[in-house]
């Protein structure tokens, strides 16, 4: 049958574990020190573990606990002989603690800068320069069609002509006739020839301002720098 334990008792156990904290704490195992000096205080509530639980913390760089374990030390002995050095240690979890705040603040936007911000650009759909250049490329490229078709029925004509020359020599050939003919036939060439030049002129203006349009529907990457930003474009045709 195990003995009750006696107040006697429970100050050994607790001294133990305070012993055994004070040894980890002296191999800078600080985590296990914790855990003694913690099972030592719930068995053995004294003010000094609660200095020794603050300084493991500190050694842990767990600045908050550290400080919260200091001042709960100081609660328990406001006049302690080491208080000066006490306020000390806790002024220091406070610089700690504001150093670790910005250290996170610091990853956290470093994190943000490699993340690019896609926004995507779009114009106003009335009146927007955009809509103005795909109409009036469709418009343009619509007329150059139509020069051209202009273009093939007087070189059709021409060849019409040309036709009709040769066929009337067959026979035999009327001099003002033929000159006519022949007349005839240049000038449909001629205006043919004019024809193309203007409607494939008409054509790739249209076609150039309905690729510029495209170009201007942009797509824009925002990467954040610590200098400000870079942009990115794409462009869907």
């Amino acid at each position: 049958m195990a003995e009750p334990n006696t107040p006697e008792l429970v100050k050994e156990q607790a001294r133990a574990l305070y012993v055994a904290g004070s040894k980890h704490y002296d191999l800078r195992e600080y985590e296990q020190a914790v855990e003694s000096f913690r099972e030592a205080y719930n068995l053995h509530p004294q003010p000094l573990l609660l200095f020794n639980i603050g300084q493991a913390y500190r050694q842990l760089r767990e600045c908050v606990k550290a400080r919260d374990f200091y001042g709960a030390y100081l609660g328990k002995l406001p006049a302690a002989d080491n208080r000066e050095q006490v306020d000390r240690f806790i002024r220091e979890m406070d610089d700690c603690e504001r150093a670790a705040n910005e250290r996170t603040a610091r990853e956290r936007a470093r994190a943000v800068e490699r993340e690019p911000v896609e926004v995507t650009v779009r114009e106003r759909a009335e009146g927007s320069p955009t809509k103005m250049l795909t109409i009036v490329g469709v418009v343009t490229g619509a007329a150059g069609a139509l020069v051209v078709g202009g273009g093939v029925y007087f070189s059709l004509e021409a060849r019409d002509k040309a036709r009709a020359l040769e066929d009337r020599c067959v026979l035999g050939c009327d001099v003002s006739e033929i000159a006519d003919l022949d007349r005839r036939g240049i000038a449909a060439e001629r205006t043919a020839i004019v024809l193309y030049t203007l409607g494939g002129v008409a054509l790739a203006t249209g076609a150039g301002l309905l690729i510029y349009a495209a170009l201007r529907s942009d797509h824009v990457t925002i990467v954040p720098t610590p200098a400000g930003a870079t942009i990115t474009k794409s462009w869907s045709f």
